[in-house]
């Protein structure tokens, strides 16, 4: 019985230290601050991912209630899954998050229909580096 609990006991000590050591969205370094550019009818963000770096192009995206984000994984090639997340910065935007887990070099997201015109944050993830960039919602 004793041997279970001190299982158990270390069990949660290890997850509580891999999720202390999680990259977190929020300690992400920012970009510098850009204008936001690019079609909102058809928004495209280019994620380089060369050399274990993470770079967003436009740093800032405009995009039109009702698009499609679409995150395009450079250089193209045969990524692994799940290796580029994209995390909400505010757990009201859950829509902001995906993986490239459907298609290995392009992360699909639908920006609400009904969603107000502003700035959304959201970060951008691998297991080498982050960054933390904007979409920007007009009508």
């Amino acid at each position: 019985m004793i041997k279970k609990i001190l299982f158990v006991v270390a069990l949660n000590l290890i997850l509580a230290g891999c999720a202390a050591t999680s990259t977190d969205s929020q300690t992400c370094t920012a970009q510098r601050p850009k204008a936001c550019t690019g079609d909102p009818q058809a928004p495209t963000i280019n994620l380089n991912t060369k050399n274990g770096k993470l770079k967003a192009t436009p740093y800032c995206a405009k995009a039109n209630p009702g698009t499609i984000l679409v995150f395009r994984l450079t250089p193209p090639g045969n990524k692994p899954k799940n290796v580029v997340e994209i995390i909400p910065k505010d757990s009201a935007h859950t829509w902001l998050a995906g993986k490239n887990d459907d298609f290995q070099d392009l992360i699909l997201i639908e920006v609400p229909a009904d969603l107000g015109p502003g700035d959304y944050d959201y970060g951008i993830k691998t297991d080498t580096d982050c960054v933390d960039p904007r979409i920007h919602v007009e009508n």
